[in-house]
């Protein structure tokens, strides 16, 4: 590959007269000192201009235009004097100007394992991403890995001005999300979560709404609200399964015991209250009512 002399600058090279009309050259990054590469590479993909090295027969050539969807494709060498992606140009007459209109495969950029598969990698200082679409087995995977330090990220950001943004997911099977750390869902005012049946009718709904409380219903007329210093409890039955339920269910019997135990001296002797069977009916409802 041709060097550059220190003290070339970046500027339009056309094709000499007599070299090839089309070709086969690289992606390189200018060994000009004063080109910091990762600024030049930025200035690349803004102007959609390169800098490549012809190919055999060739020299190089600076500011070359190059299709807006084969830069999605390249890859610039990581240092200079390296050489990138390889590209297929062709000299536009009468402009005598290079213009690259292809890139070909490249290590492992783009690569066809099967019959309808499509698999797309890249790789930058440890960190790889990796695409592939698999029709015979109907499935798309991503797959994100970095170096320690460099943590994956997969974003994705639907945003308009007056928050009516959809992100929507129909699965008609199973999803299932696996954090080995931990997991937050966060929202701004409402969260909730339905359990429905065929009709799209709730079987069971919870959801917390800011500034109204949480709230839980299901298909058995079971309901709980919890808000502002307040906790209501519709059902049948309240079963509370462990020491403290045990402690509440006692206390309110031996209290109904021994209000049921409360005696009036009178002259012919202490007397029982004269409703002390309504008083003892007390404990069958907290039977009833706390099941331990």
């Amino acid at each position: 590959m041709e060097q550059f002399k220190p003290e070339e600058s970046i500027k339009p090279i056309g094709v000499p007269s007599g070299n090839p009309s089309a070709g086969i050259g690289y992606i390189i990054v200018p060994i000009d000192k004063d080109v910091d590469r990762n600024q030049y590479v930025e200035d690349c993909y803004r102007s959609q201009t390169v800098s490549m090295q012809g190919g055999k027969y060739s020299g190089v050539f600076h500011n070359v235009a190059i299709d807006r969807e084969v830069i999605k494709n390249i890859q610039f060498p990581k240092e200079k004097g390296q050489t990138g992606t390889p590209v297929v140009w062709v000299n536009i007459m009468p402009f005598n100007k290079p213009v690259i209109i292809a890139s070909l495969q490249y290590e492992t950029d783009y690569y066809l394992n099967d019959e309808g598969e499509w698999n797309v990698s890249r790789e930058f200082d440890g960190n790889h991403i990796d695409m592939s679409w698999k029709t015979k087995k109907n499935t798309i995977d991503i797959s994100i890995h970095s170096e320690v330090g460099t943590p994956g990220k997969f974003n994705i950001n639907v945003i308009n001005p007056d928050k009516t943004s959809e992100f929507n997911v129909y699965v008609k099977g199973r999803i299932k999300l696996h954090a080995s750390e931990d997991m937050s869902i966060i929202s701004d005012k409402k969260i909730s979560l339905h359990v429905m049946d065929e009709n799209s009718e709730d079987k069971m709904l919870l959801m917390y709404e800011a500034n109204k409380g949480l709230s839980y219903i299901d298909e058995f007329e079971n309901e709980i609200t919890v808000k502002d210093k307040e906790v209501r409890i519709k059902s049948d039955k309240i079963i509370l399964e462990n020491a403290d339920a045990y402690t509440l269910k006692t206390l309110l019997e031996d209290i109904i015991t021994e209000i049921s135990n409360i005696t009036t001296a009178t002259s012919i002797g202490p007397q029982a209250p004269i409703n002390k069977a309504a008083i003892i009916a007390l404990k069958q409802k907290v039977e009833k009512i706390l099941k331990w």
